[in-house]
């Protein structure tokens, strides 16, 4: 029962931030392409420095899918790894965060570094989640 709420909690704190974005880009694309509407140097950095690391979380699932990387081989013969590797590929996405705030800081953009703070710290929660759901899945096997 706890664990259903746990896993349900960290879910939606993966899934919500994405799902914000992606409406909030697609309204403005909307916007820009049928209404003419120019996109302002502020929401250019907020979708760069909010956008690109939360997109590149998909990357983190296709990644070990292409490689057909696995902990465990039950029998389909896919390259074991240590679970090092999946935390790496979990923290991509922080990475790609803090890339975009050193980038801000060389350029000296102040709201692109704002977006991607926030940025990091949700993909640091998508990590932290993610890392939590892999103990939890580990202890059902």
């Amino acid at each position: 029962m706890v664990e259903g709420l746990l896993i349900a909690l960290a879910s939606g704190a993966i899934c919500l931030p994405i799902i914000f974005v992606v409406v909030y880009a697609l309204k403005l694309i909307f916007g820009w392409i049928f209404l003419g509407k120019e996109i302002e140097n502020k929401t250019k950095h907020l979708l760069i420095g909010l956008g690109v690391p939360i997109l590149s979380i998909p990357v983190t699932f296709m990644i070990p899918q292409i490689l057909d990387l696995c902990k465990f081989d039950f029998g389909s013969g896919c390259n074991v790894v240590s679970d090092g590797v999946f935390t790496f590929f979990f923290f991509l996405p922080f990475l790609v965060s803090l890339t975009m705030i050193v980038y801000s800081i060389r350029i000296e953009e102040k709201s692109l570094k704002k977006w991607a703070k926030i940025s990091a710290v949700l993909t640091f929660m998508f990590a932290v989640a993610m890392e939590f759901l892999m103990l939890v899945a580990l202890q059902t096997i």
